[in-house]
């Protein structure tokens, strides 16, 4: 599995490349026996089962010399999303202070223990987490989990399922403000988010007999700068 809006393979760290509202289900093989953390494999089990963060699974891929080189050549294929790459490689680009990076690491690294017949427990806490940004978020908005990640989730105090799902609407109707009502896109949401912030959507002009097809320009002011910005869309 790997984010939303993506084929499988991307690593583009707000794509969830899974099906939206399911979990995945697993079939575990028992032949594998824990040797220790500094053993690769207890290293991606320990990640994909909750128990190592994602930070501190990213930092391992840098310092440990073990990881690398098992990630390397670990005896099995990666899948066609991975490309001409590596499954270290692919780690190693994985955002994980993004959700939806975490994601795309998870889900590369069950691959792995699946092919090597290791079992494991699989944590959902990132699924979970990068479903509740997906719910939370109007139909014409379609704002980055990188960005929510970084500018909410820090005040959720510890919210979780129905509850922060509640609060990190409110707080997206809060940021992304409109003059009368929100934008009709033509095609997909992209409010623009400016230094300080989401900017506040004024309105949108229908286009027509100019575009090769009826189009619109949505209109959005920075009230930090005064400055304007338009975003143009086409049938």
């Amino acid at each position: 599995m790997v984010v939303r809006h993506g084929t499988l393979g991307s690593c583009n760290p707000h794509r969830y490349h899974g099906p939206r509202g399911v979990v995945p289900t697993l079939n575990f093989v028992c032949r594998y026996t824990p040797r220790g953390m500094s053993d690769p494999l207890d290293i991606i089990v320990a990640f994909v089962e909750g128990r190592m963060t994602p930070a501190d699974f990213h930092k391992r891929l840098y310092t440990d010399g073990g990881l690398e080189a098992f990630l390397m050549a670990p005896g099995v294929h990666p899948p066609e999303y991975v490309g001409a790459g590596t499954f270290f490689h692919f780690l190693l680009e994985c955002d994980v202070e993004d959700p939806g990076g975490v994601l795309n690491a998870e889900g590369l690294c069950r691959f792995l223990l699946d092919a090597r017949g290791v079992s494991y427990v699989p944590s959902h806490a990132a699924y979970e987490l990068f479903d509740a940004l997906l719910r939370a978020q109007p139909k014409w908005l379609d704002v980055r989990t990188a960005w929510l990640a970084a500018e909410l989730l820090p005040h959720a105090e510890g919210r979780s399922g129905k509850a922060l799902v509640t609060w990190l609407r409110e707080q997206l109707l809060q940021r992304f403000r409109y003059l009368k009502r929100p934008p009709r896109w033509i095609q997909a949401a992209k409010w623009p988010i400016g230094p300080n912030g989401p900017l506040v959507f004024l309105g949108e002009v229908p286009v027509r007999d100019y575009f090769h097809d009826d189009g619109a320009v949505f209109v959005f002011h920075d009230p930090s700068t005064g400055r304007i910005e338009t975003v143009t869309q086409v049938m």
